[in-house]
C-alpha cells in the first residue's frame, strides 16, 4: 500500500494537491514511508543478535538493545495504525529514527568502534538526510549520535588508530561529509520543490478560474450571438421593407415633383410683369427641384446599398466625356464669375457606363463650383498614371486619373474623416448661397467602386482641394 502511494504521487505530478504548509507536506510524505520503516526495523535486528554474543557475550547489554529497537518498531508501527497517531507520522519516524541512530551509536561506543559494526552505522548516517526531515532535526540527529559514540567509546579506551587504520575512520569521516552536505542540498530542493510546486498549483488554480470564467462568457456570448442573429434578421427585414417603401414612395413622387417643376417653369415666362407672383413661382420651382434632387439622390444611394444597381459598360473616353460635362457645366460657374479649365490626354478609354460616370464627374466639378469663391478657378484634368497607388485601381497596371482642383476653403481633419458618410454636413458653407443634401459623394464612391476604381482627395484648411478619380485602363485599349 504504502508503495502504491509512492508510485501514485510520481503518477499524479501536478495534480497533486500541495498542503498548505511545508512541515504539513513533510508530515505527509513521512506517512507514507513510515510503515516500511517500521517494519524493517521490527525484523532487521533480531538475526544480529546471534552475531552479538558470538563477539561479545560479556556485552549483555547489546541483545536487549537490538530487542528494544524491535519493540519501538512494534509499537510506532501500532500506533501508525490509530488515525490520530498516523496524522503524526513525523513525529513517529521520527522518534524511531533517534532511537535507532542512538542504540546504534551506544553499540558501537561498547564495541569500541569494532569496523564489522562501523558499516552499518555509517550506511545509517548516509540514510538520514533521505528521510523527509526538516534540517534542524537531521543534523541534531547526527549530532547526538556522534557525542554518544564518543561518550561511550572514550571511557572505555577506544582504540581510533585501530579501527581508523582498518577503514572504519575513513567511512565514517566520508560518511559524515556526504551526509552534512546532502542534509543542506535536499533540504533546499525539498523546500524549492514545494515551493515551485505550490506556485503552479496556484497559477493552474487561476487559470482554471480563468477557463471557467472564459467558459461562462463563452455561453453567454453564444447566447448574445444567436439573440444578436435573430435581431440582424428582423433589422434586414425590416430595412428591406423601408427600401422598398422608401423607392416606391420616392418612383411616385418624383412624376407630381416633374409635373410642378415644368408647369412652374411655363408660369415663370408668363408672370415676369408681375414681381410678387413671379418670386412665390421661382420659389416654388426651386424648391421643387430641390425635393426632386434629394429624392433622386436617395434613391440612388438605396440602389447603391442593396447592390441593385448594374452598369452598362462600354469603352469610353474620359477626356471626350470631360469635356461634354465641362461644357454644360461652364453656365452655372460663369454666374459666379467663375472659369473651369480642362486639359486632358487623348485616347484616356476606361470601360464604364456613360451615365454614371457623368454623374460622378458632375457632382465633383458642381461640389466645386459650388464651395469656390466668386472669380475663382477650377481646373478639370483627365490623364494617364503609371505610378503605382495604394487603391483598387492601381492593381491590373495603368490607371486613368479624372481629377477637380479648386480654390476653395479646404477641408479639415474633422471633414476628411466624415467626408463620404450619408448626410454629413462640412464644415465648407456653399458661397452663392447653394444647397446640398449631404449625400453627393457617397453617392460618388459608390459609383466609382462598383467601376473598380478608387476616389482620394488631397486638402488642406485655406488651400483648396483636389478631388481625384482613378479608373483602370480599358482592357482593349490596353492591349491595342
Amino acid at each position: 500500500m504504502p508503495v502504491r502511494q509512492i508510485l501514485e504521487l510520481f503518477r499524479r505530478g501536478a495534480d497533486y494537491k500541495p498542503l498548505p504548509t511545508f512541515q504539513a507536506e513533510l508530515n505527509h510524505q513521512c506517512k507514507i514511508i513510515a510503515a516500511p520503516a517500521f517494519l524493517v526495523g521490527l525484523l532487521s535486528w533480531l538475526p544480529y543478535i546471534e552475531l552479538d554474543i558470538n563477539l561479545y557475550p560479556q556485552l549483555t547489554l547489546l541483545p536487549y538493545l537490538r530487542v528494544g529497537l524491535t519493540i519501538v518498531g512494534a509499537l510506532c508501527l501500532g500506533l501508525y495504525l490509530i488515525p490520530f497517531f498516523r496524522k503524526k507520522s513525523y513525529q513517529l519516524l521520527l522518534f524511531f529514527v533517534i532511537y535507532l541512530e542512538s542504540a546504534t551509536a551506544l553499540i558501537l561506543g561498547l564495541v569500541t568502534a569494532d569496523p564489522a559494526y562501523m558499516g552499518g552505522f555509517s550506511f545509517l548516517i548516509i540514510i538520514i538526510p533521505i528521510l523527509p526531515f526538516q534540517k534542524k532535526h537531521s543534523l541534531s540527529i547526527l549530532g547526538t549520535s556522534g557525542i554518544i559514540f564518543l561518550a561511550v567509546g572514550i571511557p572505555l579506551h577506544m582504540n581510533f588508530k585501530s579501527w581508523y587504520q582498518l577503514y572504519g575512520g575513513y567511512n565514517l569521516i566520508a560518511a559524515l561529509a556526504v551526509s552534512l552536505l546532502a542534509v543542506f542540498l535536499l533540504d533546499n530542493i525539498r523546500k524549492q520543490c514545494y515551493e515551485n510546486h505550490c506556485a503552479v498549483h496556484k497559477v493552474n488554480e487561476e487559470l482554471q478560474e480563468t477557463f471557467e470564467e472564459l467558459r461562462n462568457i463563452n455561453e453567454v456570448l453564444g447566447k448574445t450571438s444567436l439573440e444578436l442573429s435573430g435581431k440582424n434578421e428582423e433589422l434586414r427585414n425590416a430595412n428591406e421593407i423601408k427600401s422598398e417603401l422608401l423607392g416606391i414612395a420616392a418612383h411616385d413622387l418624383r412624376n407630381p415633383l416633374q409635373v410642378i417643376i415644368g408647369n412652374t417653369g411655363l408660369l415663370l415666362e408668363k408672370m415676369k410683369d408681375d414681381p410678387a407672383a413671379f418670386k412665390k413661382l421661382n420659389m416654388i420651382n426651386k424648391s421643387s427641384d430641390k425635393i426632386l434632387k434629394l429624392i433622386t439622390n436617395l434613391l440612388e444611394t438605396s440602389s447603391i446599398d442593396n447592390g441593385q444597381l448594374t452598369m452598362k459598360a462600354t469603352p469610353l473616353d474620359v477626356g471626350q466625356l470631360a469635356e461634354i460635362v465641362v461644357k454644360d457645366m461652364r453656365h452655372v460657374a460663369e454666374k459666379k464669375g467663375q472659369t473651369i479649365i480642362l486639359t486632358f490626354q487623348k485616347g484616356c478609354v476606361v470601360t464604364g457606363d456613360k451615365m454614371m460616370l457623368q454623374q460622378v464627374m458632375e457632382n465633383l466639378i458642381s461640389n466645386a463650383v459650388k464651395f469656390s469663391p466668386i472669380e475663382k478657378t477650377i481646373w478639370v484634368t483627365v490623364e494617364y498614371d503609371e505610378r503605382s497607388r495604394d487603391n483598387s485601381a492601381a492593381r491590373g497596371g495603368s490607371i486613368i486619373t479624372f481629377s477637380v482642383r479648386d480654390e476653395g476653403p479646404g477641408l479639415t481633419r474633422e471633414d476628411r474623416s466624415k467626408l463620404y458618410g450619408k448626410f454629413q454636413r462640412l464644415s465648407a458653407k456653399p458661397t452663392g448661397g447653394e444647397t446640398s443634401t449631404g449625400l453627393g459623394l457617397s453617392i460618388i464612391k459608390g459609383l466609382v467602386i462598383l467601376h473598380g476604381g478608387a476616389i482620394r482627395v488631397d486638402s488642406e484648411p485655406g488651400k483648396g482641394s483636389v478631388f481625384s478619380v482613378d479608373l483602370p485602363v480599358s482592357r482593349e485599349e490596353g492591349t491595342a
